[in-house]
């Protein structure tokens, strides 16, 4: 995934911001030993990913003197309880989280839970907000950055 990661970022050279998509991370389930005889349930196990990807992320972002938008990942956050978190990391170590909010029922089968804020956070040239795929079909989503001063 790095090498992707990096032939992406590469092609991002001159720009302020990077966005990954939802779940850029999913690959990963495919390097699990018989991964084409699990259950889909089971694609929480890319959570074993999340400290290398954010490593990695951090690194690039620092590296470029870029702000990535690293797109989601499935993530424990206690035990037996994963969200789907997309993170923004900026060049001075800056690193913002939002856990989705409205899932699909797909992803309650894969034992994902919702979050429960929707923030905006201050960057040097913008004021930004997180919709994560099914969020930017609710305009509550978009709404409550905004309100905040911060654009979806």
């Amino acid at each position: 995934m790095a090498t992707r990661v990096h032939a992406l970022l590469d092609q991002a050279d001159g720009s302020d911001i990077a966005i990954f998509p939802q779940l850029f991370t999913i690959e990963l389930f495919t390097t699990l030993p018989n991964w084409r005889e699990r259950p889909i349930a089971e694609l929480v196990k890319i959570a074993e990913h999340t400290q290398a990807c954010r490593d990695l992320f951090r690194s690039e972002a620092k590296r470029r003197g870029l702000f990535i938008g690293a797109g989601s990942n499935l993530e424990e956050v206690s035990p037996d309880r994963y969200e789907n978190i997309a993170h923004l990391f900026g060049p001075d170590g800056e690193h913002f989280m939002h856990a989705k909010t409205h899932i699909f029922p797909a992803e309650a089968a894969w034992s994902t839970s919702e979050g429960d804020r929707m923030e905006a956070f201050r960057l040097p040239f913008a004021k930004v907000g997180f919709n994560v795929c099914y969020e930017t079909e609710i305009p509550e989503c978009a709404a409550a950055p905004a309100e905040q001063g911060g654009a979806s």
